[in-house]
């Protein structure tokens, strides 16, 4: 299945945060948006 990996970038209480979340998603339909 397709690799999505997700980046998130925001300043909170005036420090950087950083999110990256990668998760596997399997499908028998194909391609989906």
């Amino acid at each position: 299945g397709p690799v999505v990996t997700e980046v998130e970038l925001e300043k909170r209480n005036g420090r950087w945060r950083l999110e990256c979340r990668t998760s596997l998603q399997w499908s028998l339909e194909g391609n989906q948006t």
